[in-house]
């Protein structure tokens, strides 16, 4: 599941993906998205708990398979051809601490 250790993470997810999907204000313009709603209410609770919420959260946003960071989002999808998302690489010492911990 979409995991985000601390809000400028989560800042950096939703400037690369969400700001650029049509999903990003809701159906009505204003609602917002209710995949990055659900993450926000229930990741923590459902982490590492094997339960059918945690694997809900995981088919929503995935981890990518060869590191631990979040994965596109599985509603993406571009509001305009030119919002298609650009891979951001965490900063070398964000790097570099998640290696010393056996994170990647």
């Amino acid at each position: 599941m979409g995991y985000f250790s601390n809000g400028t993470e989560g800042s950096m997810y939703e400037d690369q993906y969400c700001s650029r999907c049509v999903h990003h204000d809701g159906a009505d313009g204003k609602s917002g998205c209710h995949v990055w709603l659900a993450h926000l209410l229930f990741n923590y609770k459902e982490c590492g708990t094997g339960s059918a919420g945690e694997q809900i959260l995981d088919l929503l946003i995935p981890q990518n398979e060869h590191d631990t960071f979040n994965a596109q989002c599985s509603m993406f999808h571009a509001a305009r051809p030119e919002d298609k998302p650009q891979r951001i690489e965490p900063m070398p010492a964000m790097r570099e601490w998640a290696k010393e911990r056996g994170l990647i």
